[in-house]
């Protein structure tokens, strides 16, 4: 059925469900896995200098050390379950898009992703990665709360 699974993960316990659900499909359906984790790049907002608490090369360290520990949790349960899995830390503004590329150039049949289930005003106001992702994917995606 699948041959190339996309999960996309940020670490969360909404990502540890995708991953799960994802590493098992991936199982059933003997395909490969790409798990991906998507940091937007540094951003500075302040009036003053004084107030910047971190510079962007610690950003960028950050950031990457944390996306490579999500996705070293991800190869580990891939290799525990005998599952072919790389991965990918990606920098970019708009993580939906990093998404949908990926997708594409990797030649991926699924992308799997979490949805946190934003209502209201919050979810008009903050946008939908998981929505942005569904729209623009070529490719099947499947949605996990």
């Amino acid at each position: 059925m699948y041959q190339h699974i996309l999960i996309a993960t940020d670490g969360s316990q909404a990502a540890e469900k995708a991953v799960n659900h994802g590493l098992e499909l991936a199982r059933l359906c003997g395909a490969r896995v790409t798990a991906i984790a998507v940091h937007a790049p540094f951003r500075m907002i302040a009036v003053a200098p004084e107030v910047i608490v971190a510079t962007p090369p610690d950003y960028a360290t950050t950031a990457k050390n944390d996306a490579d520990a999500d996705l070293q949790r991800v190869a580990k349960a891939a290799e525990t379950a005998d599952i072919s899995c790389q991965t990918l830390a990606i920098e970019h503004e708009q993580a939906p898009v990093a998404i949908v590329e990926a997708a594409k150039s990797l030649g991926c049949d699924l992308i799997v992703i979490p949805s946190r289930g934003r209502r209201g005003v919050t979810a008009l106001v903050l946008g939908s990665l998981t929505m942005e992702v569904v729209s623009h994917a070529t490719v099947p995606v499947l949605v996990l709360r």
